[in-house]
């Protein structure tokens, strides 16, 4: 038997999208120069008037002339802004979700051939303040964007195998410490379970890239525990707790 945690993430999306804008805080958007705007976005008439996901996704393209000259932090930012990059809640395995936009959206591919893509993100990180409400992509016009969307939305850009499986084991380490705070900034500020369960797969993956040796052999008798690192499911069954599990893990691996 299976327990599904998808509920938690609707009931917060939606009240989110229903709260005022009085809670907001004075914080300015990120601007990023040379962002790609958008034609199309999420929540306009024109959006609302499309009738398949393939006019959806030929609007979320960016020109290829830009993304020849495109700087990796604007690029970054461009697919934060991605009209589609919330799709994976939509799936039952996350990154099957996010798998699924990159690859039919042409920025992701050349995003992660950069260079300088672990910096960008981690200098984006260093932009966002969980105090700052709507104030962060993902942005649907007329609704009311927290920052539980945005850091989860964030995370996914982290959890790429395109960019963990480069990094050496030291920026591995740093990485992994920069998460552990990060998730614990978030459970202090109110952060549910399903936020966290990309942040919480990314400290998993990263402890197995790093060989830790107990973490793998907790994975080695308990498969779904792999599968939790690799496909980030919004189901368990209702006697494994994989959060609870990594971060069992994750503070003995800091000790």
């Amino acid at each position: 038997m299976y327990r599904h945690l998808a509920p938690l993430f609707f009931i917060s999306f939606v009240l989110a999208c229903n709260r005022e804008n009085t809670e907001t805080l004075p914080c300015p958007p990120i601007v990023t120069e040379g962002t790609y705007d958008y034609p199309v976005k999420p929540g306009t008439p024109e959006w609302e008037a499309f009738t398949s996901r393939d006019q959806m996704v030929a609007v979320s393209q960016i020109p290829e002339d830009i993304l020849e000259t495109i700087s990796t932090d604007a690029l970054l930012e461009t697919l934060l802004h991605c009209p589609m990059v919330m799709d994976y809640i939509f799936y039952d395995e996350l990154q099957k979700g996010f798998s699924h936009i990159a690859t039919d959206i042409n920025g992701f591919e050349e995003l992660y051939i950069r260079d300088d893509l672990y910096k960008a993100l981690i200098q984006r990180l260093q932009k966002m303040d969980l105090h700052c409400q709507n104030a962060y992509p993902p942005i649907i016009d007329g609704a009311y964007a927290n920052t539980d969307l945005a850091f989860q939305t964030y995370d996914f850009f982290l959890f790429q195998d395109d960019l963990i499986t480069k990094l050496d084991q030291n920026i591995q380490t740093e990485l992994f410490d920069i998460i552990y705070m990060t998730v614990k900034q978030r459970k202090e500020y109110g952060h549910n379970d399903y936020s966290l369960l990309v942040a919480y797969a990314t400290l998993g993956k990263l402890m197995l890239q790093l060989d830790y040796l107990p973490f793998v052999k907790s994975v080695e008798r308990t498969p779904y525990l792999a599968m939790f690192c690799e496909e980030i499911p919004v189901y368990r069954p209702i006697d494994i707790f994989p959060i609870d599990t990594v971060e069992k893990y994750t503070l003995e691996m800091k000790n």
